[in-house]
């Protein structure tokens, strides 16, 4: 009887041990890498939406100081307050009920103060200039004041003026000028 003899089969079906240890080894090294990187790109995030905010926020402030008395001191709307998005939350000041009021207030989180003040000293050439300084603090409290010591978190300086003449007091004693873009 002739049996036939069967040669040793070299070709592999699977992965050896050390494959998969190496394969495990390298898929760890990626991901603790990942995980090391997520909370700076988490941090550098939020700064970005926080500056986007402030910019939002600022820019709805230059617009509502647009016919606002040109005297020193806070303006009608400080403090105002506004939510994540920097979308501008109603006040007592602008005439709405207490229900309302309650409802925003949960929503608030970005606080500014807005002061019109003299320079001091006055840049050349701008007498009529006046500076309005915005300070913006966050997070806020149930009370809607700020949290932390590191309040506020930006505060910023630009200057405004009426477009009234300088012969405006002369003319009409009466009349109070009012900040112009």
């Amino acid at each position: 009887m002739n049996a036939k003899s069967v040669p040793p089969t070299t070709a592999r079906r699977g992965f050896t041990l050390t494959e998969i240890v190496l394969c495990v080894a390298i898929i760890s090294t990626v991901l603790v890498s990942v995980v090391g990187i997520l909370p700076v790109g988490l941090d550098v995030s939020r700064k970005a939406v926080n500056h986007t905010v402030v910019a939002t926020v600022l820019e709805d402030i230059y617009n509502r100081l647009q016919g606002q008395r040109l005297q020193s001191g806070a303006a009608t709307f400080s403090p105002a307050y506004f939510d994540d998005l920097g979308v501008y939350l109603p006040s007592p000041e602008d005439g709405a009920d207490p229900a309302t009021l309650e409802r925003y207030r949960t929503r608030r989180t970005y606080r500014a103060e807005v002061l019109i003040t003299d320079w001091h000293p006055a840049p050349a050439n701008t007498s009529k200039l006046h500076a309005v300084r915005v300070k913006l603090s966050w997070p806020l409290d149930g009370n809607g004041d700020p949290v932390g010591q590191d309040n506020p978190k930006a505060e910023v300086t630009f200057g405004v003026t009426s477009l009234a003449g300088q012969d405006w007091q002369v003319i009409d004693p009466q009349f109070q000028p009012k900040i112009e873009h």
